[in-house]
């Protein structure tokens, strides 16, 4: 009876914990295609610090958009990039960062 108990605690405890690969639900990068600004819609599963950095198709970094610790779980931010004037058309990637998860998404720059 005493395993039994012990292993109905560990259960209880391992279902109860988020794996840290579960810690971004969502990522939306609207409008996409774009001509000179972005939002990016964030939302995580549990409280953990978020990057969102955008690169050029040849991986050169172009900006550091937000780099912040989410408030709450469940709770979706919404950051608004304005893209530096001068940068040409083409493909871009937005890369959100949280906890031990990256998502990345491919963006299109049109004049």
């Amino acid at each position: 009876t005493h395993v039994g108990t012990v292993l109905d605690w560990w259960q209880n405890e391992l279902s109860a914990t988020k794996s840290s690969a579960q810690d971004l639900a969502s990522v939306t990068v609207s409008p996409n295609v774009f001509t000179d600004q972005v939002d990016i819609r964030v939302k995580t599963l549990v409280s953990t610090p978020i990057s969102i950095q955008i690169h050029d198709a040849a991986g050169h970094l172009i900006a550091r958009v937000a780099e912040y610790e989410m408030l709450t779980a469940a709770e979706e931010k919404i950051v608004h990039w304005d893209a530096p004037k001068g940068l040409p058309a083409g493909f871009y990637y937005c890369t959100v960062r949280a906890g031990q998860q990256q998502r990345t998404t491919k963006l299109v720059k049109q004049r």
